[in-house]
């Protein structure tokens, strides 16, 4: 079934899960900072 039986790609599954997951941690995080480098000056 989707190939699970071979560990890469499990391995695959879990690395896109996990990087979505952290994306969304790191974007909720970092959602209402100010911009540190105030380019428009």
């Amino acid at each position: 079934m989707l190939g699970l039986e071979d560990p890469i790609i499990w391995s695959g599954y879990l690395a896109c899960i996990l990087s979505t997951v952290l994306c969304v941690v790191y974007g909720a995080w970092h959602w209402n900072d100010e911009e540190k480098d105030d380019q428009s000056k």
